[in-house]
């Protein structure tokens, strides 16, 4: 049976891209997304890290004349090289120019945006910036953490090419569009480093008079257009003492400076919003007025004394957090004698201590800097015993293919830097990790270690560490339940996760999150797939294009269909469910897998009626998905501006002749557009157009204008007609 189901050759992958040579698992990754942009408009790839995502996307880049890459500014040198070393030229825009406003780049015809999770945020200035870059053109996003707290992460990066139908995509689809693998796909040519730990180091404080001078704190006064967070601001303080002394006492300095800015602007008649307050310069407890008198307005509230009593009471509970902040000074003092133990355990082995803030990075290089070795990098500046040091001086030693760094007459072995260098940077001369706080997402828990477990690694064993926060912070936050259960939802959404985190969390939460997600039946359909696969010279069927069909005796009725061609997938019928959702075809194939030939003639005519009916399933299964792409819209403002366009049209084609026939052209446009998928920054436009129309001639005429010139500018997305490869069809075995 399992003999006729023989799929040809996928069209060619690169076998490499410039002067890279392509492993087996990035020429499969091309072909896949090729396959989803085509479909959808654009593509994830969220493979595991230190996989090769750059050298994929460059590949599918070369499809295209002008590709746009969108990417953290610490990444420009990166991205750059990489282009250098494939002979392609591409523009770069980082996501800080985007949070600033609209982007200058035009003239690209595809997009790449990588570490796309920065682009999660649909409120967000840089969101809708991007959103207008992909607008018109395919986006490939690069991520190998696209959910950080829910799915709704991985929603919002999908809507920028699927828009609103980004919410209605099913399993099946989903596993079309996002490309999710782990590490078993590098084979053991790529073997990765087995790591030990995470080992707890324990630095607990003398007393807890810390976190409770925090929940004691009295509330802030917010800005004119902030909400009242008094919960949020307690939990932010924890979170920072919980990093380290120096983390919490920089944080009190903002918080002072803040509310004395906000003291004296309302002394001056004025109630400042958030961003009249960062426009005040700041040091310690004083202040520096910018252009007071700009502040007061005719008829500015006054400040009231319920306000300043507000605000007094919030100064006078900072210090005294601070007082007590200060009086275990040497809290930090023995965090950093346990990382530096960690660092003489090792030997000369190469040490990076990752923490999320700066003060932290700061409290350990005032304890560490008197250490050969040692060296501390901020967004700011990077730091040895003698002196600045530049990124690239910093992060070489620890570069796989950089010379060894000299600075200042030796060798940096230990690093101290904030999570800046957990993202897109191969550090895989390390191996030695120290966490030295929990962030409040396992996706960055990922990113850390995924820095130096990497493929080409030249160690056998990574250690990871990881500094315990103080108990009673810990207590109150929780952080270890609230990452597992993101760990859960990513899981459940995405498959797998790496599983040293479940390990980094707690052995049950480990456990329990390491149920299969979404792509894992997708992925082990597809291996099954691949197995049909004949070579070029193997597949002598010549353009003969019918499908296979075979029939085989089970305990079940039903059916498994290969259909497509470059990208084959599976569909499946059992018990009155037909589709592709992944769970239902795990189960076909495992049925399939355990069936046993026809032999008996006398159920020939049985046979050729289940062929015929599977047939026919699998005929209404392709148009039903022909017509759900047309119709997978959540937003209804979106739904009635399309009808409201629709009617436009059909107003217009019982104008007078001479009218109607100006109309024609733009009419069909508008048309297929209106009825076509669309990205957010489309969708938006849409919505904009189809809002302004009262039934006139006029309205009609220029709403269905402006949509026909969107069509004109929009890149097609016509997806590629489903045909049937091959059939297997079960029927009842006596």
């Amino acid at each position: 049976m399992m003999a006729e189901l023989i799929l040809g050759p996928r069209a060619a992958a690169p076998e490499s891209v410039g002067d890279i040579s392509l492993w087996p698992h990035q020429r499969e990754a091309v072909g896949r997304l090729r396959a989803a942009i085509e479909e959808f408009g654009g593509a994830l790839l969220a493979d595991d890290v230190g996989t090769g995502k750059t050298f994929v996307a460059l590949a599918v880049a070369a499809d295209y004349g002008a590709p746009l890459v969108v990417a953290p500014a610490a990444l420009r040198d990166r991205w750059r090289d990489a282009a250098s070393r494939v002979g392609r030229a591409m523009t770069f825009a980082s996501f800080e120019s985007l949070s600033r406003g609209p982007s200058p780049c035009s003239g690209h015809d595809f997009v790449i945006v990588d570490e796309a999770h920065h682009a999660r945020n649909p409120a967000a200035k840089r969101y809708g910036t991007l959103a207008s870059l992909v607008a018109n053109v395919p986006a490939l996003l690069l991520t190998a953490t696209p959910i950080h707290n829910k799915r709704d992460d991985l929603l919002a990066l999908l809507a920028l090419f699927c828009g609103s139908a980004s919410a209605s995509l099913d399993d099946a689809a989903l596993a079309r569009c996002v490309v999710r693998r782990g590490r078993e796909v590098l084979g053991a040519a790529a073997s990765l480093p087995a790591i030990r730990g995470p080992i707890p180091l324990v630095c607990a404080p003398a007393s807890d008079d810390t976190v409770t001078a925090i929940m004691a704190l009295p509330p802030a006064v917010p800005a004119a257009d902030a909400g009242i967070a008094s919960a949020l601001l307690a939990i932010s303080l924890l979170r920072q003492w919980s990093s380290s002394q120096g983390a919490l006492l920089a944080a009190i300095r903002r918080r002072l400076a803040a509310a004395h800015a906000l003291a004296s602007t309302l002394d001056a008649g004025h109630y400042p919003t958030r961003a009249e307050l960062a426009a005040w310069t700041t040091d310690d407890d004083a202040q520096q007025v910018v252009m007071t008198a700009l502040f007061a307005s005719a008829g500015a509230p006054p400040a009231t004394t319920t306000l300043r009593a507000a605000i007094a009471a919030h100064i006078d509970g900072l210090r005294a957090l601070r007082r007590a902040a200060v009086a275990d000074h040497s809290l930090d003092l023995r965090r950093a004698r346990a990382l530096a133990d960690v660092r003489a355990a090792h030997g000369r082995e190469r040490v990076i201590a990752f923490s999320q803030f700066a003060g932290t990075i700061g409290s350990y290089w005032r304890e560490l800097r008197h250490l050969a070795g040692v060296c501390a990098l901020t967004a700011e500046r990077g730091r040895v015993a003698s002196g600045a040091i530049s990124r690239a001086e910093a992060l070489g030693s620890f570069t796989p293919g950089a010379p060894a760094v000299r600075a200042r007459a030796f060798d940096i072995d230990t690093l101290l830097v904030t999570d800046l260098a957990s993202e897109g940077l191969d550090l895989q001369r390390a191996s030695v990790l120290v966490h030295l706080d929990l962030p409040w997402t396992p996706a960055r828990l990922e990113q850390r270690v995924g820095r130096i477990v990497r493929p080409g690694s030249p160690h056998d064993v990574v250690h990871v560490y990881a500094m315990e926060p103080p108990p009673g912070a810990a207590a109150i936050l929780d952080i270890r339940r609230t990452l597992s259960a993101k760990l859960a939802a990513a899981r459940a959404t995405l498959g797998f996760v790496m599983p040293e985190l479940g390990v980094a969390l707690d052995a049950g939460a480990g456990r329990a999150s390491q149920r299969s997600g979404i792509p894992d039946a997708a992925e082990a359909a597809r291996r099954l797939l691949e197995r049909w696969r004949v070579p070029v010279e193997a597949d002598n069927r010549g353009g003969d294009r019918r499908p296979a069909v075979a029939v085989a005796s089970s305990n079940a009725p039903g059916w498994l269909a290969v259909v497509g061609d470059d990208e084959p997938r599976l569909i499946a019928s059992l018990s009155g469910a037909t589709g592709d959702d992944p769970a239902l075809i795990e189960r076909a194939v495992t049925l399939v897998g355990g069936a046993a030939p026809l032999e008996d003639t006398a159920d020939r005519e049985a046979a050729l009626t289940a062929i015929d009916r599977a047939l026919a399933e699998i005929a209404a299964w392709m148009d039903s998905r022909r017509a759900a792409a047309l119709a997978g819209v959540d937003d209804l403002a979106l739904v009635r501006g399309r009808r409201r366009a629709l009617a436009a049209v059909g107003r217009l084609a019982s104008a007078p002749a001479s009218s109607r026939a100006l109309a024609a052209t733009a009419a069909r446009r508008a048309l297929a557009f209106a009825a076509r998928p669309l990205g957010a920054s489309r969708e938006k436009e849409l919505r904009e157009i189809t809002a302004r129309t009262d039934g006139t001639r006029d309205e009609d005429r220029a709403m269905v204008d402006a949509m026909a010139r969107l069509a004109a500018t929009a890149a097609p997305r016509t997806g590629r007609e489903a045909t049937l490869r091959a059939l297997v069809v079960l029927v009842p075995g006596r």
